[in-house]
């Protein structure tokens, strides 16, 4: 059985698909109670489950729900209590369960309790996926497989860019959203690598000094792919850089400072990727002699 498979109403015209399929924010409230089914692993009304997980959420949430300490419950009490819940408690207590499940190893299959959500998520339409972070499962936002695999070629070192970079990915695209320390993550995934590359002497580095240099002498630098009439790769590789480090409008000292929007530190973190994937990859280099 195919288990991509999204099931669409007969006899839909393309504009009605298109409605149909479009992703609905966050989790929709046709999937609740199939969510609700999930988190008690599909046991039935008159099952009873351990409480213990629900006293752990409330205190890692910091949110009080009012639950007593229980050992058990009833699968019908369970329900009761998920009822209650707002999207925003859900969606974390979802994301929390998920969170315990350690990642399987690259090219093996997830576990059938994730791929069980992951159809839930698909088939409803919901905007949040499973991804996994830090070696555990964790609700995403939903992006085309091949923003991801962009992305994931970036984050696939164990180094301390990779290490950001995932930072930046969780709070831009995690459940307990920070576009500040998104964007803030991002800018220092890219200076890990081209602080000791552009400016190896300076103990002092940012990514606005890193860009000072470049933007200093182009001529000693050297891009993989070929520019164009309006400017060397280097120059556009530059202002890839100018572009992350200037938008930042949140950082200290700046005199117009302002927050940083979700969609901007979004942005940010797709810009960080393809930047880090390069520099990792060393197609930005110092041309031979040049001091």
């Amino acid at each position: 059985m195919n288990d991509d498979f999204v099931w669409t109403p007969p006899g839909a015209g393309a504009a009605e698909l298109e409605s149909f399929l479009a992703l609905r924010k966050g989790l929709p409230s046709h999937a609740n109670e199939s969510i609700h089914s999930w988190l008690v692993g599909k046991k039935g009304e008159r099952d009873y489950i351990y409480w213990d997980f629900m006293l752990e959420f409330q205190q890692a949430a910091r949110v009080d729900l009012g639950l007593q300490a229980v050992k058990l419950v009833s699968v019908q009490q369970a329900f009761q209590v998920f009822r209650k819940l707002n999207e925003a408690h859900r969606t974390w207590l979802v994301d929390f369960e998920l969170s315990k499940i350690a990642a399987s190893n690259p090219g093996h299959k997830s576990p059938s309790r994730v791929r069980d959500l992951e159809k839930i998520l698909r088939d409803s339409g919901s905007s949040w996926t499973v991804k996994a972070i830090h070696g555990r499962y964790r609700l995403v936002e939903a992006l085309p497989g091949a923003v991801y695999d962009v992305v994931d070629s970036a984050l696939s070192s164990a180094g301390k860019a990779s290490e950001l970079l995932r930072s930046a990915w969780e709070f831009a695209f995690g459940v307990k959203a920070s576009p500040s320390h998104a964007y803030y993550d991002a800018v220092r995934s890219v200076e890990v690598l081209s602080c000791p590359l552009v400016s190896p002497n300076d103990g002092n580095a940012t990514l606005g000094k890193d860009i000072n240099v470049l933007r200093n002498k182009p001529e000693d630098w050297q891009f993989v792919m070929r520019g164009s009439r309006g400017g060397s790769s280097v120059e556009k590789v530059l202002g890839m850089m100018q572009l992350l480090w200037h938008s930042q409008t949140d950082r200290h000292g700046r005199a117009d400072y302002e927050d940083v929007t979700l969609e901007e530190a979004q942005a940010a973190v797709f810009l960080a990727s393809t930047l880090v994937a390069w520099l990792s990859k060393g197609m930005l280099s110092r041309v031979a002699g040049s001091v």
